[in-house]
């Protein structure tokens, strides 16, 4: 379970450096706003967003299967406290719909702006804001109940 522990993390981590800080701090870079034309700096930030999102997304992917598989090879399974499965259960959806529902509508949306066109009103940000935040308080939560109950197993080892 420590693995599992220290994957969730650092999968924490890895949210609160691409989405909390990479992403908002892309469009205030003074390079981007220096560039030929505004909207051409907001343009080169969208398509670096676009990129990085779509490939966070399948790192995302990854981790969920690898966590999947960590999880399912817990011995005796009985013994993970429920609380670690109900946040695996919410996790594990919130990457598939930001996956594959928000970040291809955010990428078409990305698109259209870099055209030069201006895409309707839409919810997709603040859906993918809002699961975001979900998911990284389930992530954190994961990370120290797994400690826990690690620590749980080791001083019932000791006991025993």
């Amino acid at each position: 379970m420590i693995a599992l522990a220290t994957i969730c993390l650092l999968w924490a981590g890895m949210v609160l450096g691409i989405s909390c800080l990479d992403g908002p701090i892309r469009f205030t870079a003074p390079s981007l706003k220096q560039a030929v034309a505004p909207e051409l700096g907001r343009a080169i930030a969208l398509d670096i967003g676009r990129v990085t999102f779509r490939a966070f997304s399948k790192v995302e992917i990854i981790w969920s299967l690898i966590t999947l598989a960590l999880l399912l090879g817990v011995r005796p399974f009985h013994k993970i406290p429920r609380a670690i499965g109900v946040l695996f259960a919410l996790v594990w959806p919130i990457v598939a719909f930001q996956s594959f529902v928000l970040i291809p509508a955010l990428a078409v949306r990305a698109q259209m702006i870099m055209k030069g066109q201006v895409p309707p009103p839409a919810p997709y940000h603040m859906l993918y804001s809002s699961t975001e935040i979900i998911k990284l308080i389930c992530l954190i939560a994961l990370g120290v109940l797994l400690i826990k109950a690690v620590a749980a197993q080791e001083e019932e080892l000791a006991t025993n």
